[in-house]
C-alpha cells in the first residue's frame, strides 16, 4: 500500500506498452542453472549471468547464514526456516516459471535477474537475526570460524569444478572474508574497551573496503574506466543544445545522426540522450514503449527493435518533417538543410535546420486519417502528404539502380542520382534473416551496419556536388536479400506542401503536462497536433471537454469552429492520484497501528 503511488500508474504503463502481453511461450519446466553457482558467484567483481546469480553484499552475510546453519543453538525450527527460504529465494531466481513470474512473464536480458536484491536482502536479514541474538561466548565465535571455513572452502571447491569465478576473485574475496571475520571475531573477544573500539573502527572500514572493492570491479566490467570523454561529451553536447534553444525558443523536435556510444559498425543503443540534455526528439529507449508510437514511427522509416526502441541514426527528412524535427545534429551534410553557423560545432556534430518542419500544432481543413494501411515507407509518406495537401502528391518516386553480384555473393547497387539538389536519396534493403557481420558503404560517405541488432533498415544516401552516380556496397548475402527499394525525395514540392501548412501553425504555450493557447479559423477546420492520444490528456475546446480523435494511428485532431476557440490539454500520470491517495491512507494506518500497539504495551 505504501508503495501504491508508484506501483499503480507503473502497472498502468507496463500493461499498455508494446510488450504488455505475457510471453507464455517461455514458460517451461527447467532451470537457469545450478543452485550451487550462487556460492561461487559470491565473490568480489563477479556479476550476474544467465545461469548464476551474483548476491556479493559483504563477508558479514554469508558467514553469519553459514554461522546460522551449523551453529548448535540456532533452533532446528528456525534452521527448517531458513533452509526453506534459502530454497524459495533461489527457485525465483533459477526455476523458469518463478524467474518468469518475477520478470513479468517477459524475456528479460542484458541485466539478468534484476529482483535479485530481495535475495541479498534475505541474507542480510538472516545475519542481522544471528548476530542480534549473539551472546558472545566461546561457542558463538566457534560457530562463526566455521561459517567462516565452510564459506571458504566450498567456495575452493566449486572453483575446482566450476570456474565461473578468476583466480584473482576468489584470492580477494577469500583474503578479505578471513580478515573481516578476523577482526570480528577480535572485536567480540576483546575485554579492553579501547582496543575493542579501535578494532571495531577496523572492521567497519575492512567492510567498506571489501564492498568498495566489489563496486570498483563491477564498474570495470560495465563501463570504460577512462571518463575523460564522457566528461567532455556531456559539457559540450549540453553547451551545444543550450546555444540552439537559444538560438530558437520556439517548440520543435531535434534528430541526431550520431550518439556518444557507438559500436565499430556505426550502430548503437544509446537514444536516451534526448532525456539527458532536456529536448525532444522522435528517439527513445525504453524497455515497454508505446505500441502505436512505434508501429508509427517504423512505417515512417525508423525501423523497432525489439519493441523497445526506434532505430534513428540517419534523417528521413519527409517523415522527419511530419514528425516536427526542426533540426538535425549530424556528422556530415544533409542535402536540403541549411547550417546553423552561429552554433558551434562540437561532438563532430554540426546543427543543420530543416525548412520543411511542420509545426507542432497547426490547423487544416482536411479531414486527415493517414491510416497505416501499408507497410511500404515511401508509399505511406505519398498518402499522407497527400491528405495535407489535398490531392495526389508523390513526394518519393521509385529511382532506377543496377545490381552487380560479387565473386564472394555479396551485392553491389548503382544508382542514378540526375544530379539534382532539389532531390534526396533513399533506401531500403529488406532482409530475411540477420547476420552479425553484415555492413553497407553508403556511398563511401559513411558506413554502418546493417540487417542485424539495432541496425536501420531505411537509410540516407548523401551525395556529393557534381555526382552522376552512387554506389552502395553491402556484404549481405544475396540468398538474405528479399527485396529493394531506392527512392528519391522531391524537395521542391516538399517545400511546396510544407510552407502552407507551417503558414496556419498555432502558437500554443508547450509546459510540461499543460498545453494551451486560442486559435482563430474563418471557417470550420481541424486542430491537429504531432501529441499521442493517451489516457491523462483531458482536452478542453472553449471549456467544454471533448475526446480527441485520431490521425496517423495515434496523434491528436480536433475538429474546431469558425472563430476564436481556446484550447486547453492538461495531462495527469493515470492512476497517479488513486496511488497518492492509497499511500497517505497505509500511513495513516501504519501510524494508528503503532500507536494501539503502544498502548497494549504500556497497559500490560
Amino acid at each position: 500500500m505504501l508503495s501504491a503511488c508508484l506501483l499503480l500508474p507503473t502497472i498502468y504503463a507496463l500493461k499498455n506498452g508494446a510488450r504488455g502481453a505475457f510471453d507464455w511461450s517461455l514458460l517451461k519446466n527447467a532451470f537457469n542453472g545450478s543452485f550451487l553457482t550462487t556460492i561461487e558467484k559470491y565473490s568480489i567483481g563477479t556479476s550476474s549471468t544467465i545461469d548464476g546469480v551474483a548476491l556479493y553484499c559483504g563477508s558479514l552475510p554469508i558467514v553469519a547464514v553459514f554461522a546460522s546453519i551449523l551453529s548448535h543453538k540456532v533452533t532446528i525450527r528456525k534452521k527448517i526456516v531458513i533452509l526453506t527460504m534459502t530454497t524459495i529465494v533461489l527457485a525465483i531466481i533459477y526455476w523458469i516459471p518463478f524467474s518468469l513470474l518475477f520478470s513479468l512473464m517477459k524475456q528479460v536480458d542484458s541485466y539478468w535477474y534484476r529482483y535479485s536484491y530481495v535475495a541479498s536482502f534475505f541474507l542480510i536479514f538472516v545475519a542481522a537475526e544471528y548476530f542480534s541474538n549473539l551472546h558472545f561466548d566461546k561457542e558463538d565465535l566457534m560457530d562463526i570460524i566455521k561459517g567462516c571455513f565452510s564459506f571458504a572452502a566450498i567456495l575452493i571447491l566449486l572453483y575446482q569444478f566450476k570456474n565461473y569465478i578468476t583466480i584473482n576473485q576468489l584470492k580477494a574475496t577469500l583474503i578479505t572474508v578471513i580478515i573481516t571475520t578476523f577482526l570480528l571475531l577480535l572485536s567480540i573477544s576483546l575485554k579492553n574497551s579501547k582496543l575493542k573500539k579501535l578494532v571495531t573502527v577496523g572492521l567497519i572500514f575492512s567492510v567498506i573496503f571489501e564492498l568498495g572493492l566489489n563496486a570498483k570491479q563491477l564498474w570495470l566490467i560495465s563501463t570504460n574506466p577512462d571518463i575523460s570523454y564522457y566528461k567532455g561529451y556531456v559539457s559540450h553536447q549540453q553547451k551545444q543544445i543550450d546555444a540552439l534553444k537559444k538560438y530558437d525558443s520556439s517548440n520543435y523536435r531535434i534528430l541526431q545522426t550520431s550518439s556518444r556510444q557507438k559500436t565499430k559498425d556505426n550502430l548503437t543503443a544509446n537514444y536516451n540522450e534526448a532525456l539527458a540534455f532536456n529536448y525532444w526528439s522522435p528517439a527513445g529507449y525504453v524497455s515497454n514503449m508505446n505500441p502505436k508510437q512505434l508501429e508509427l514511427l517504423s512505417l515512417l522509416g525508423h525501423r523497432t527493435e525489439q519493441e523497445r526502441m526506434s532505430i534513428v541514426n540517419s534523417p528521413v527528412l519527409a517523415s522527419d518533417s511530419l514528425l516536427g524535427v526542426k533540426y538535425i545534429l549530424s556528422d556530415y551534410k544533409i542535402n536540403g538543410l541549411h547550417k546553423v553557423r552561429s552554433i558551434k560545432r562540437v561532438n563532430g556534430k554540426t546543427v543543420y535546420k530543416n525548412p520543411y518542419y511542420l509545426p507542432m500544432a497547426f490547423t487544416n481543413p482536411m479531414n486527415i486519417t493517414a491510416n497505416l494501411n501499408t507497410w511500404n515507407t515511401f508509399e505511406y509518406t505519398n498518402s499522407f502528404y497527400t491528405e495535407l495537401a489535398g490531392k495526389k502528391l508523390n513526394l518519393y518516386e521509385p529511382v532506377r539502380y543496377t545490381t552487380r553480384t560479387n565473386p564472394n555473393g555479396t551485392i553491389s547497387y548503382t544508382l542514378n542520382s540526375k544530379n539534382k539538389k532539389s532531390l534526396q536519396l533513399y533506401g531500403n534493403i529488406i532482409w530475411s534473416q540477420s547476420n552479425n557481420g553484415n555492413q553497407i558503404n553508403v556511398n563511401n560517405v559513411y558506413s554502418t551496419g546493417y540487417a542485424k541488432w539495432l541496425s536501420p533498415s531505411l537509410f540516407y544516401i548523401p551525395t556529393g556536388d557534381g555526382q552522376q552516380q552512387v554506389t552502395i556496397n553491402t556484404n549481405i548475402q544475396q540468398s538474405a536479400i528479399t527485396a529493394q527499394q531506392f527512392y528519391s525525395l522531391n524537395l521542391q514540392k516538399l517545400k511546396k506542401i510544407t510552407r502552407k501548412i507551417q503558414q496556419k501553425s498555432q502558437n500554443l504555450s508547450f509546459k510540461d503536462g499543460n498545453i494551451k493557447g486560442t486559435i482563430y479559423s474563418k471557417e470550420n477546420t481541424y486542430f491537429y497536433s504531432t501529441i499521442s492520444v493517451e489516457r491523462g490528456w483531458t482536452v478542453k475546446v472553449n471549456g467544454k471537454v471533448i475526446h480527441p480523435q485520431v490521425f496517423a494511428g495515434t496523434f491528436m485532431k480536433l475538429p474546431i469552429k469558425a472563430g476564436n476557440n481556446k484550447i486547453s490539454m492538461t495531462y495527469k500520470t493515470p492512476y497517479l492520484g488513486l496511488g497518492i491517495i492509497i499511500s497517505i491512507l497505509s500511513i495513516i494506518l501504519i501510524i494508528i497501528y503503532l500507536i494501539v500497539i503502544k498502548k497494549c504495551i504500556n497497559k500490560f
